[in-house]
């Protein structure tokens, strides 16, 4: 499950999505 869901918006959120 991608964590990034879990993580506030930060600069580097964007480059884990991708």
């Amino acid at each position: 499950k991608p964590t990034t869901l879990s993580l506030p918006l930060t600069p580097e959120s964007p480059n884990l999505f991708l």
